[in-house]
């Protein structure tokens, strides 16, 4: 989730520190260009990585299962990174998930084994396109996940887990529960700064902390899943101050 509002980013800057930052995880093994169709597998030290991915587009045409897909992550990326050819650059960018793990002896992160069979995860081959903005969401309602960078990045990896996590939490909501939720999130998201200073103190601030829990929620779920390896990926200290919230 990509935090632009003022008001929320304040309440927000202080939770995640990051340091130390590594390259791609290909650029341990060699530069890696995506093709329209294709795969990437690498072990590093005890953790073996799998990615397969795939276009969304076949032959130039796009993918009819994909168009809703498409159509609400360009909505998304323009609001952020408004470009004259971000149709263009989007279509030739987005890959579409098939597979991807992680594996060292008995731990495994399996997204066909986390996300529901119907979810569609996206990410981007070309981080240029958003000026290298971390532009990541996880949509309930339409059932994807889109990643705004590359998810051989160390930073998109945490973004993704992050979004996986954001559903692990909301499959632990009641129906209540999840409407308050994405009410919240549209509010805080995408309400102009000074219609959230209008409202009371106290119900801002109520509104405020529930939509951080929610963020510190879906850091502990998507962590927990991604802890066994950190530190073969070399990410173990990119993870400072997210803490568990419930």
């Amino acid at each position: 989730m990509v935090i632009e509002h003022p008001y929320l980013k304040r309440k927000i800057e202080n939770l995640d520190s990051k340091k130390n930052i590594p390259a791609y995880f290909h650029e341990q093994v060699a530069p890696y260009s995506y093709k329209e169709r294709g795969s990437f597998r690498h072990i590093f030290r005890d953790t073996q990585l799998e990615l397969i991915y795939k276009s969304i587009h076949n032959n130039g045409e796009l993918q009819e299962k994909y168009i809703h897909v498409y159509e609400k992550i360009k909505k998304a990326v323009s609001k952020v990174v408004p470009r004259d050819n971000l149709d263009l650059l989007l279509f030739k960018s987005l890959r579409i998930v098939e597979k991807f793990s992680l594996k060292k002896e008995e731990a495994l992160y399996d997204l066909q084994n986390i996300l529901p069979d119907d979810y569609i995860v996206a990410f981007l081959a070309d981080w240029e396109i958003v000026h290298k903005k971390s532009i990541s969401f996880m949509n309930p309602i339409d059932k994807f996940v889109f990643i705004g960078e590359d998810i051989l990045n160390p930073e998109g990896l945490l973004s993704l887990c992050h979004e996986v996590g954001h559903l692990q939490d909301f499959s632990q909501m009641n129906q209540q529960e999840f409407i308050n939720t994405l009410n919240e999130n549209r509010f805080f998201f995408f309400a102009p700064d000074d219609l959230i200073q209008s409202i009371p103190v106290e119900h801002r601030e109520h509104l405020s902390a529930s939509v951080l829990k929610r963020e510190r929620d879906a850091w502990y779920f998507g962590l927990s899943g991604l802890r066994p390896f950190l530190k073969d990926l070399d990410i173990d200290n990119l993870i400072i101050n997210i803490r568990q919230s419930k």
